[in-house]
């Protein structure tokens, strides 16, 4: 299923006929026909919505759009859906991603009374809306008048009357609970719902109640108590550690804690012996009331009598005390990235960004100043999508350099995410998870792997990649830099879309000229912007090799002598070869560039040219990486007798 920041916020009208011809390819011609609604097998099991293109089967409790359709039929990964389309239906790319509904059916949980009589479910839309409706012969009412709310997997409850009964706020986390074999329940319509009729059926138990580690969790938390410890033979209230924000019981199991450890917690946890301070009130709406809809509602949501919908709560208003109330910007690295913010540095192959990204992971990791910048200690991910040579030379010179020692929490991913899929994001999330501690700062290198199969110059895109950002960042609570490659005209900004710099909060610009690295301010949403900040990249030795440090300088570097004869030969040598290359850059092989100064250059000592091509490397005129070299922008404007 694609989580909210995947849906198409242009949705157009044509989906439901793709999802007409999708599925009765699969599922062939439907059994029943009611409205816009079709329905496959003898009770229904399985229906479509043709006006929203959604899709549900209820026997598996699962459903979705057009791409989870053929993703489920074919067993196919959404990198290879579009190609499915396009042999099987003839829908080609830019159509396919038009194919994500704007909202579907993702649940549906089941309510049973004591004589295991189903009295009405709960339906969870995706993004994360619920619904609820009860059973009217054939048919569904979905009004909740009259019917008396009752706690979640009841049947198990009674069927356990020694076992513990473990109180969760939500649906799924009682689930995944009984898969442990565990007795859990829940109220309907989340925290803040429970309501006084369900206290009867725990008269006597034992109760173990499991806060959501957010504030609406223990208030939640504190109103189960407060209506149960009247009735209940005995309560504990269990905090589980190493929650990260908003975190549950399922995202404690994901980090890879087991039920052992659960079962210590509790038996660890004190009973609570003293009637807890009154500080909940149980809502005076109509109990059993929570979304009301009429079939004929396209969203299924009531309008109140003035026409606005009753779920939805007002937008929340700053007053001007507020405003001069507010707290200064929090900094996670002072002046340049804050807190929970989203950056991006990008620059040209070979200018240095990662190596200024790399250091400024490690500072937050141990908690260290960047060159004279204040930084906020926190564990930092480094996703090396380009791969790892090289990193662990890096690390090493860096703390050699530095005086570092001792182990600090940065951690390297080693492998791209794919954050156009929404199966590696949750990945990812579940990695961040897994830590047990605050992941203060994400660094993705590079953009580019990270949308590989998506084509940078699309806004939609590009918003695809900045909103699995934004839920990265909000899952762990702190922030992201992604790491972007410059236009083939560095002067006109960064690579793809302009829909990245319009997102993030921070955008850092690298460049190298005449040996330094200078990073440029160019966007500080939350903050002023300073002067740019310029680094010498010097060699570092290593036990058989060497590594580039950063040394921070405050003046900017100045010309140097004119090259000498055989330096701009080795130069000219590189431009010859540049200008028949077929890389946007002029790359051409090292190989090739030794193979031609030599030619060109015979008379010349092989220490001479070697001698030769290091000092334009050194001054920023060529660039080498990964096998390949081209000239800088600054070489051109080299001639033989002048300086940089």
């Amino acid at each position: 299923m694609l989580p909210a920041f995947f849906r198409d916020r242009n949705m157009t009208d044509n989906i439901a006929s793709y999802m007409e011809q999708v599925v009765t390819h699969y599922w062939g011609e439907p059994d029943a026909k009611r409205g816009s609604e079709w329905r496959w097998g003898n009770k229904g099991g399985r229906s479509v919505d043709m006006r929203k293109g959604t899709w549900f089967d209820f026997e598996k409790n699962e459903g979705g759009g057009v791409v989870d359709l053929v993703k489920r039929s074919e067993g196919a990964s959404l990198s290879s859906v579009s190609q499915v389309l396009q042999r099987k239906f003839g829908i080609a790319g830019p159509q396919a991603e038009k194919l994500r509904p704007r909202e579907w059916l993702s649940k549906v949980y089941d309510y049973f009374d004591a004589d295991g009589e189903l009295r009405y479910q709960v339906l969870r839309y995706e993004p994360r809306r619920f619904l609820q409706r009860r059973p009217n012969g054939d048919d569904w009412v979905y009004k909740m008048e009259g019917v008396e709310p009752l706690p979640y997997r009841l049947p198990d409850l009674l069927a356990n009357p020694e076992a513990p009964v473990f109180v969760v706020e939500g649906e799924k986390c009682a689930d995944i609970l009984a898969k442990h074999g565990l007795v859990a329940t829940t109220s309907h319509g989340g925290a803040g719902k429970w309501r006084e009729p369900l206290n009867q059926f725990f008269a006597d138990r034992r109760v173990i109640v499991l806060p959501d580690n957010d504030e609406p969790g223990a208030r939640h938390a504190d109103l189960v108590i407060e209506q149960l410890f009247p009735v209940a033979k005995e309560i504990k209230r269990v905090e589980l550690q190493g929650l990260p924000a908003k975190g549950d019981v399922a995202d404690w199991f994901a980090m890879g804690r087991d039920l052992m450890a659960l079962k210590q917690a509790c038996k660890v946890a004190p009973v609570i012996e003293t009637a807890p301070e009154k500080k909940s009130e149980i809502s005076e709406q109509n109990p059993s009331h929570i979304y009301e809809g009429e079939d004929e509602n396209e969203d299924e949501t009531p309008l109140s009598s003035e026409g606005v919908r009753d779920d939805f709560a007002p937008f929340p208003l700053l007053t001007l005390a507020e405003l001069r109330a507010m707290p200064p910007v929090e900094w996670l690295v002072e002046n340049l990235l804050t807190r929970t913010g989203l950056g991006v540095l990008y620059g040209p192959p070979g200018a240095g960004k990662s190596f200024a990204a790399l250091e400024l992971a490690a500072c937050v990791a141990r908690g260290q100043p960047f060159h004279g910048l204040a930084v906020e200690q926190g564990a930092a991910i480094y996703i090396a999508g380009e791969g790892v040579g090289g990193i662990g030379k890096r690390v090493k010179a860096l703390e050699a350099a530095r005086g570092w020692h001792g182990d600090a929490p940065l951690y390297l991913l080693g492998q791209a995410v794919a954050f156009a899929e929404q199966g590696e994001v949750e990945r990812l999330m579940q990695t961040i998870s897994a830590r047990g501690e605050r992941v203060a700062l994400v660094v993705v290198d590079t953009v580019a792997r990270a949308l590989l199969g998506h084509e940078e110059n699309s806004a939609d895109s590009m918003g695809t990649f900045v909103a699995a950002c934004d839920a990265v960042k909000r899952h762990c609570g702190g922030a992201l830099l992604g790491i972007h490659h410059a236009g083939k005209d560095a002067a006109r900004g960064m690579r793809g879309s302009t829909a990245l710099l319009g997102a993030v909060d921070t955008s850092l610009k690298a460049a190298q000229e005449h040996g330094f690295l200078s990073l440029a301010i160019e966007k500080q949403k939350d903050g002023e912007q300073v002067e740019p900040l310029r680094f010498r990249m010097s060699q570092r030795a290593l036990i058989g090799d060497t590594s580039i440090v950063l040394e921070r300088v405050q003046d900017a570097p100045k010309a140097r002598d004119a090259l000498t004869p055989a330096q701009y030969l080795a130069l000219r040598c590189l431009r010859n070869l540049s200008m028949d290359s077929m890389d946007q850059y002029g790359a051409v092989t090292v190989t090739a560039w030794h193979a031609a100064h030599t030619r060109d250059c015979a008379d010349e000592t092989k220490q001479a040219r070697a001698a030769a091509r290091n000092v334009l490397q050194k001054r920023g005129l060529v660039i080498v990486e990964g096998g390949k070299a081209w000239p800088s922008p600054e070489s051109h404007k080299v001639r033989e007798g002048e300086g940089e």
